[in-house]
């Protein structure tokens, strides 16, 4: 797993000088290869047991065989992970980008 993707999550479930701990995190994380997400994954829910906050992730890979960008979503809370979406983003002929749901791409 890239240090840098470990960084980001680290900052995102860390407590302020001021003591202020968010109800809601969001993070959108770049990352290699899908497979880095189960472990960038547990290491939320690590750090997520003390903070319990609504959390959203949002992980984007480019899929170079296919030009498109994959991204996995996941919604969560301390309890663990209640529920995960997939989806692809892509250019359109216009260079215009769009994206749908992974069930819906016909690619």
């Amino acid at each position: 797993m890239p240090q840098k993707a470990e960084d980001t999550i680290e900052k995102l479930f860390t407590e302020s000088a001021e003591g202020y701990r968010p109800d809601h995190v969001i993070g959108i994380q770049y990352v290699n290869s899908l497979n880095d997400i189960d472990s960038l994954n547990n290491k939320i829910l690590t750090l997520h047991k003390h903070q319990k906050s609504q959390v959203l992730m949002v992980y984007r890979e480019l899929d170079r065989k296919n030009q498109v960008e994959r991204i996995k979503a996941f919604e969560g809370n301390s309890e663990g992970w209640t529920e995960t979406r997939n989806a692809v983003a892509l250019l359109d002929p216009s260079y215009y980008w769009y994206m749908c749901f992974e069930e819906e791409w016909e690619g």
